[in-house]
């Protein structure tokens, strides 16, 4: 079940999209979209993650995906504003609505995981949406490549070139690089092993497929790296990823480079052009708790204060660990609700506890 949190999210993204139509649909309002095809996307979502949930856990994701429905809904039928909404109520209602989801389109651009579009042609709005379902307070800001980030928030591009990320990054870039290769290369060799191949077997049993979803993140592969290195990729990922991104953060000088930084931040954290975050709450029983809307939250709120030029912007690693403390901070503004999380293929991934700071 290692990718239960993200088949969690991914069976809740599809039931809200097809159930938001119907509820809105069921409503007299004009939406355009195909309620097959969307029922048809949200049960392919279901069929491809089944194995990754246990049957408490698709419960629970199915009832996050309604509950997200219901909240999206009911605010626009009575208060839009709170969704950031200009439109009015009545303009809702008269308008053609097109309900999309992308939350499958990895390479979109954006972290939204549904888009909603009122109207038609160049004046048409459109409202993206990234939704959430967890169990408890903490939510995951989305994942990116540990490289990709840092050329994103320190050279406003996906890509670098190596020269230009040793260059930059210096000697702990250098490492990082020859690591990943390392990780990558006995990856692939644990998959011709005696042990490896008999892991595809049993993936073949239940999956009906040879081709590993994600073999990068196997806990299969951490254990053969870990048997012949003698320690865990994350944990010295996490160490050398701290190190470049200190570098960066000390060459921060002019106002170009500060826009760069923030904006870059901001889409690494998924805030990237004022995207609405959603999240359904639920308790270990699978009972949804309640929705947090980013615009309200007081721990996205906080982020946002201190997220600014001349922001001081720290990651502290801890040994022998994958897990990174976050503090940002401006003027007598402090926020230690994110942290960050090393996978151990070097994906990073930024966690927010959405009560912020109490």
């Amino acid at each position: 079940m290692i990718y239960q949190r993200g088949a969690n999210g991914l069976v809740a993204e599809y039931v809200c999209s097809a159930s938001l139509n119907a509820l809105l649909s069921a409503t007299g309002l004009d939406c355009r979209a195909s309620q097959f095809e969307l029922e048809a996307a949200r049960d392919a979502a279901v069929a491809r993650v089944a194995d990754d949930l246990t049957p408490d856990q698709l419960a629970r994701a199915r009832a996050q995906g309604e509950a997200l429905a219901q909240y999206i809904g009911s605010s626009l039928l009575n208060a839009p504003s709170q969704l950031g909404l200009l439109l009015e109520s009545e303009e809702i209602q008269q308008s053609p609505i097109i309900i999309t989801p992308v939350g499958s389109q990895t390479n979109s651009g954006s972290s939204a995981d549904v888009v909603l579009t009122f109207g038609d042609g160049p004046d048409a709005t459109e409202l993206p949406i990234s939704l959430k379902a967890y169990r408890g307070t903490v939510s995951s800001l989305g994942s990116k490549g540990s490289r990709a980030s840092l050329a994103r928030v320190f050279f406003g591009t996906n890509k670098i070139s190596d020269e230009q990320f040793f260059s930059y990054f210096g000697e702990p870039a250098i490492e990082f690089d020859t690591l990943l290769k390392d990780f990558k290369d006995l990856a692939k060799e644990f998959y011709s092993t005696r042990e490896g191949i008999a892991f595809i077997d049993k993936y073949e049993e239940r999956k009906g497929t040879r081709k590993i979803n994600n073999p990068l993140r196997r806990k299969e592969v951490g254990d053969y790296f870990l048997q012949q290195r003698g320690f865990k990729s994350e944990h010295r990922f996490a160490e050398l990823y701290v190190d470049m991104f200190t570098v960066g953060t000390e060459r921060l000088d002019s106002r170009d480079q500060w826009r760069q930084f923030i904006e870059g931040m901001q889409f690494v954290l998924g805030m990237d052009r004022d995207i609405l975050t959603l999240n359904a709450i639920a308790n270990d029983e699978g009972e949804v708790l309640y929705v947090s809307n980013s615009i309200e939250s007081g721990a996205y709120a906080q982020v946002r204060d201190v997220l600014v030029p001349g922001c001081s912007f720290s990651l502290i690693h801890k040994p022998g660990s994958s897990i990174i403390t976050v503090e940002v901070a401006y003027g007598s503004l402090k926020v230690q609700c994110l942290h960050l999380a090393m996978w151990k293929d070097a994906t990073i991934q930024f966690k927010l506890d959405i009560r912020g700071d109490t």
